[in-house]
């Protein structure tokens, strides 16, 4: 019997003890989340600057046709679609202010050839070519450009060549018998710019028909006379114009109509 006190009591102090020594082991471990650090690397920054597209000065609004990425796929005409002010419907017409009173300057010179023959030119030049496009809002004599409201100034790249042939042909004919025609062709070659065109507007008998009657009193008499008469016009008015520029350098254009003939 005492025998078996003392391996009981044995047994308990070894079970305390080793409650004990666990206990002292579970202290003895702890995680500190004061020590436990993140790092994250981060991705690279880009930054992308793009320049101003639309510039406004006091007499005019540059649209910078070199700072727009599309230049370099598109031709001018596309581009014109982009600049305050310029409209360009389904028809490839242009407007300027709402109005076509305007004119085509070429590096700040008059071009006959821009103006005249524009959709067809305009459409067939790249828009790499172009620097900038202006529209003069308010001309005045500088421009010499009297009798209308707005400016185009197609400001073109230094050393920038054209070279090729652009043309349009035109035709109606109207339910009386009226037939028009009209075909213009414009062809670059370096610095000289060509353009010539041809126009046909036919007028029929029934267009041009005309019936008059006249009544006249004699007081003298009282007699009364009545007349009456028909008539008509038919013919036919055809013109050409034959025009030419050449660009001496990127500030001096030099323009002449070569010649204009109408014939009735």
């Amino acid at each position: 019997m005492r025998h078996l006190r003392i391996m009981c009591l044995s047994l308990l102090m070894a079970v305390k003890a080793g409650g004990l020594l666990a206990q002292n082991q579970s202290d003895t471990v702890s995680v500190k989340r004061d020590s436990i650090t993140w790092n994250q690397e981060l991705e690279g920054v880009e930054i992308k600057a793009q320049r101003q597209l639309i510039k406004q000065e006091v007499d005019r609004i540059g649209y910078d046709v070199q700072a727009d990425d599309e230049s370099k796929t598109q031709t001018v005409l596309d581009m014109l679609r982009k600049v305050p002010m310029v409209t360009v419907d389904g028809q490839d017409n242009i407007l300027v202010k709402g109005n076509s009173n305007f004119k085509i300057y070429k590096n700040g010179h008059y071009d006959p050839n821009l103006s005249k023959n524009a959709k067809e030119v305009l459409k067939a030049m790249p828009a790499s070519m172009v620097r900038r496009i202006e529209v003069i809002t308010d001309p005045g004599a500088r421009e010499d450009a009297e009798g209308v409201d707005a400016i185009l100034n197609i400001v073109m790249m230094d050393g920038s060549k054209l070279d090729g042939l652009t043309g349009v042909v035109s035709a109606t004919y109207t339910s009386l018998n009226n037939p028009n025609l009209y075909t213009s062709l414009t062809g670059q070659m370096g610095k000289l710019l060509l353009s010539v065109d041809y126009g046909y507007g036919g007028m029929s008998s029934k267009l041009t028909e005309n019936s008059q009657d006249t009544e006249r009193i004699f007081l003298a008499t009282g007699n009364r006379l009545l007349a009456h008469s028909d008539g008509s016009n038919p013919g036919g008015i055809h013109y050409t114009n034959l025009n030419a520029s050449y660009d001496l350098d990127s500030l001096n254009l030099l323009s002449a109509p070569l010649a204009a003939i109408s014939i009735s």
